[in-house]
C-alpha cells in the first residue's frame, strides 16, 4: 500500500511540476513537439503518432468515462472549432485506405452520433460523387422528426424471388402535397349498402377527400351514397351483395402539415443560382455542384513520429521502468 501511494505521489507531482510524462509510462499521453516542447502554441495541440497498429483491436487513442451516477453528463470526446470564420472542422476523421474514419456505436437509449447545427448550418453534411458508393449508410432505423428532402425515393430489399442474387427497387409516389391513401374491398348487404369505417384519427388527420369505387365479379352500379361523416362513408350498389373495391385519399391537416406546406416550385437563392444538384444529368461538369460552404475534409496526413525524448532525471525509477508496485 505505501509503493502505491508513493506511486500516485510521484505520478501527481512530476505532472503538475512539468506538464509531461515519462516515455515508458505505458498508459499517459506525452503530448509534445519534435524538439520535445509541450504543445500549447501550435497547430496541433495534440498529436499521436502510432506505427504500432498491426493488430486488429487496436487503439491510436482510447478514451472512456467511468460510470458516474446516471444524473450526471459526461463527454469522452469533444471537439471544438470557435474560429469566427465559416469554415473548419470540430471532429475530423478520415481513412484512406477504405476503412472507417470514424466509428460511433451507443447502447441501449443513447446515441452514437449527437449532432445540431445553427439556423443556417448542417448538423451532418456528407457527400460522394460515385455511383455506387454512398454518402450516408445506415442499418437499422431512422428518425427525422423534421422535413426530409430528396431528388428521388426508391426501396431496395432483397428479392422476394431471389434473395441471395437479386434486389428488388421500387419509387416513391411522389405528389405536391401531403396525401394520405386508404383502400379496401367491402360487400354489399341485401339491401345493397355497405358503411366503410375508416380509423378514429381519421378526419383529425385528413381533409378535402376523394373517392374511387370499383364493383367486382358482378356487372353493376356503384356510387359514394354518403361522405364522409364522424370517420366512415356509405357506399350504395343497384345489386344486393356487391363486392365494390374502393380507395379515398385525403390531406394531411395536422398541426406539423398546416405548419410546413410543401411549395412546389422554389426560386433559387443567391448562392444557389448558377448551380445545379445533379449538374451530370444536365451535361454540367462537377464544378457546377452545388455545395454547404465548408471546409473540405483534410488528408490524413502522413509524419514520421517525433524523436523520443530522454526521461527527466527527477523521475523516480518506479515510473521510469513502469512499474505501479
Amino acid at each position: 500500500m505505501k509503493k502505491i501511494y508513493l506511486f500516485n505521489l510521484y505520478v501527481l507531482s512530476f505532472i503538475g511540476l512539468s506538464a509531461q510524462a515519462p516515455n515508458s509510462f505505458n498508459y499517459q499521453a506525452v503530448v509534445r513537439n519534435s524538439s520535445g516542447l509541450p504543445l500549447a502554441t501550435t497547430g496541433h495541440q495534440m498529436w499521436v503518432y502510432d506505427n504500432t497498429a498491426s493488430k486488429s483491436g487496436h487503439y491510436s487513442i482510447y478514451s472512456e468515462m467511468a460510470n458516474f451516477a446516471q444524473s450526471v453528463s459526461q463527454t469522452a470526446i469533444w471537439g471544438q472549432n470557435s474560429a469566427t470564420v465559416s469554415n473548419g472542422i470540430g471532429v475530423a476523421g478520415v481513412h484512406n485506405a477504405g476503412g472507417v474514419g470514424v466509428y460511433a456505436a451507443a447502447g441501449k437509449s443513447e446515441y452514437g452520433i449527437f449532432a445540431s447545427a445553427g439556423t443556417s448550418g448542417y448538423a451532418v453534411c456528407a457527400s460522394t460523387t460515385s455511383s455506387t458508393d454512398y454518402a450516408f449508410y445506415g442499418v437499422g432505423k431512422g428518425l427525422v422528426t423534421g422535413t426530409f428532402s430528396k431528388a428521388s425515393g426508391t426501396f431496395k430489399i432483397d428479392h422476394p424471388q431471389d434473395p441471395e442474387n437479386k434486389f428488388l427497387y421500387h419509387s416513391f409516389v411522389e405528389r405536391p402535397d401531403m396525401m394520405n391513401i386508404y383502400n379496401g374491398n367491402i360487400s354489399t348487404d341485401a339491401e345493397g349498402i355497405a358503411i366503410v369505417t375508416m380509423p378514429t384519427y381519421f378526419e383529425a388527420w385528413n381533409m378535402d377527400f376523394r373517392y374511387q369505387l370499383t364493383v367486382m365479379v358482378t356487372f353493376a352500379q356503384a356510387i359514394v351514397f354518403e361522405k364522409m361523416s364522424n370517420n366512415q362513408f356509405k357506399i350504395k350498389t343497384d345489386k344486393p351483395n356487391i363486392e365494390v373495391s374502393w380507395q379515398v385519399t385525403g390531406v394531411r391537416h395536422d398541426n406539423w402539415a398546416n405548419a410546413n406546406r410543401v411549395v412546389p416550385e422554389v426560386a433559387k437563392t443567391e448562392t444557389e443560382i448558377g448551380t445545379y444538384q445533379n449538374p451530370e444529368v444536365f451535361g454540367q461538369p462537377e464544378s457546377k455542384r452545388w455545395k454547404p460552404k465548408m471546409q473540405e475534409m483534410p488528408v490524413a496526413p502522413v509524419k514520421p513520429a517525433p524523436t523520443a525524448q530522454p526521461i527527466p532525471s527527477n523521475v523516480p525509477s518506479s515510473i521510469n521502468s513502469g512499474s505501479t508496485k
